[in-house]
């Protein structure tokens, strides 16, 4: 199977760029197209992991180089600071008054291997059935690297799912896959709609079956041992005591699916009502 060039992955393009222009003013002017043109690099990023995983057959051995400090800093940026706070109670707003200093010091432990996630807070949320679903809080740090982190994924696992998969995909949702059932419908291309809910699904996905599945696709064993780390982390439940993962991801961070869907279960409703 091709694997991934790793000459691909280098966001220093013009890192130690020398001016060969004999004027002043031209090098300045080499030097700002150089810029521009690794800015523009950059910000492909995501796009250029994307076309590359339209191989199926290509595996992606150097996926860590894109955890740094501009993809740390977008992660700031894409967050909102209004949600919880996680168990050292650091903000958005509080992070951010040393966000150079914090991100510099951030990357260079993921980069080491020495970053290590802080336990998540876990809150158990009613549910309409009267049972309680548990959500985990990380804290804000651990969120830019589960955000980073989800980005990739996306892109190299994106090209692989089928057009009729609605399920926590980049511009696509529940409210489309109830649009495409009802159409079907109305147009008897399909007879019958069956609905099949995986009991405790999150909570209950094993981590090396899960691990095993994303090998095929990535070769990085620091990337995945980074996962790893997340999946393996530690839980402080209500009762104030500290649990290990074993199995199952916790719901909540920002690397997993949305726990609620209120629009998609009005939209049900209305159709529901037409039909």
């Amino acid at each position: 199977m091709p694997k991934e060039r790793r000459d691909r992955q280098n966001l220093n393009l013009v890192t130690g760029t020398r001016d060969t222009l004999s004027s002043e003013d031209g090098g300045h002017s080499r030097n700002q197209t150089d810029k521009q043109r690794q800015k523009e690099w950059f910000n492909n990023r995501w796009t250029r992991i994307g076309l590359a995983a339209q191989n199926e057959q290509l595996i992606f051995s150097n996926l860590m180089t894109h955890v740094n400090e501009e993809s740390l800093k977008e992660a700031f940026k894409a967050l909102e600071g209004s949600k919880a706070l996680g168990v050292d109670g650091i903000s958005k707003t509080k992070y951010g008054k040393s966000l150079e200093e914090n991100l510099k010091g951030l990357a260079q432990r993921v980069q080491r291997g020495t970053y290590r996630p802080q336990p998540k807070r876990e809150v158990l949320i009613p549910k309409a059935n009267g049972k309680r679903r548990p959500i985990a809080i990380a804290c804000f740090e651990d969120k830019l690297v589960d955000w980073v982190v989800s980005k990739v994924l996306t892109q190299v696992f994106e090209p692989l799912f089928i057009r009729n998969s609605f399920g926590y995909r980049p511009n696509k949702s529940a409210d489309g896959a109830i649009k495409a059932c009802y159409y079907s419908l109305c147009k008897n291309t399909r007879r019958h709609v069956v609905e099949i809910d995986f009991s405790n699904f999150f909570n209950t996905i094993p981590h090396r079956k899960l691990m095993k599945v994303m090998g095929k696709r990535i070769s990085d064993r620091r990337f995945k041992g980074l996962i790893g780390r997340f999946l393996k982390g530690k839980l402080i439940v209500e009762a104030g005591e500290i649990l290990p993962s074993e199995i199952g991801t916790p719901q909540g961070s920002v690397i997993t699916p949305p726990t609620t869907l209120p629009k998609a279960q009005n939209l049900l409703k209305a159709y529901s009502a037409v039909s």
